[in-house]
């Protein structure tokens, strides 16, 4: 066979390919595909999606103005996604050890003590990963990162968690980012440089997380990783 009949071959079976994956998770992808533009011009911002936040124009901005525009957005949602987290930690069964410090936060936030805010999220989500999954068991394992295991095997584009570009922005954040260890000058430039705090540089003191994109970002993870573990609990096979 000659490289151009290889070439050729390669791209019907691309093709083959393709075809079947938009027969299987077309409806999906076409539900993703309206925000994901506005969603990838925030996180590139450093703001985490949130439903209660008007996308229209975001995607169409300049890109020095996203942020500006963004923080006006935010600001206008937060009392709606102040109200979301406080819905879940009643609804959701949230254990207090979790629950208490999550309510603190709220607080926290609303009084603009964003520092603290941010510094309570973390061991709080730790806390209610290790109950809700993990029968309460201590050790020195990141519990967070026993949840993002059981989501990687669980989730696809088909049960995505409505709106599922969030969704998808979130567990990638939650893939990679939160976790990333600050392990040299480049990784705590990029986590210093980003609106969304890392688990590593907040927990151990490395970077001040002290805005309100900063604390507004820790409230919507909070109200992501409960909705997660409802999730989890809710699909155990």
């Amino acid at each position: 066979m000659s490289p151009l009949e290889e070439f050729f071959l390669a791209l019907r079976v691309i093709g083959e390919r393709f075809t079947r994956f938009l027969d299987e998770h077309g409806e999906a992808i076409l539900e993703m595909a309206g925000p994901f533009f506005a969603v990838e011009a925030l996180d590139q911002a450093g703001w985490l999606p949130h439903p209660a936040v008007s996308l229209p124009g975001i995607e169409s901005v300049a890109n020095g103005d996203v942020a500006a525009l963004a923080d006006i957005r935010y600001r206008e949602a937060t009392a709606t996604i102040e109200d979301d987290l406080l819905s879940l930690l009643s609804a959701a069964q949230v254990p207090a050890l979790a629950r208490n410090p999550l309510e603190d936060a709220i607080s926290a936030h609303r009084a603009q003590h964003y520092r603290a805010c941010t510094r309570l999220v973390f061991p709080a989500l730790e806390s209610l990963v290790r109950v809700a999954l993990l029968g309460n068991r201590w050790g020195n394992q990141t519990h967070l990162r026993h949840l993002r295991g059981l989501l990687s095997s669980k989730l696809s584009l088909e049960n995505l968690p409505a709106p599922k570009v969030h969704s998808f922005k979130l567990y990638s954040k939650l893939e990679a980012h939160f976790f990333d260890p600050v392990s040299s000058p480049e990784a705590y430039d990029r986590f210093l440089a980003s609106g969304v705090p890392n688990r590593h540089a907040c927990v151990h003191g490395i970077i001040d997380y002290s805005s309100f994109q900063h604390s507004i970002n820790s409230l919507i993870l909070a109200s992501y990783v409960i909705r997660m573990v409802a999730f989890v609990k809710a699909n155990p096979a």
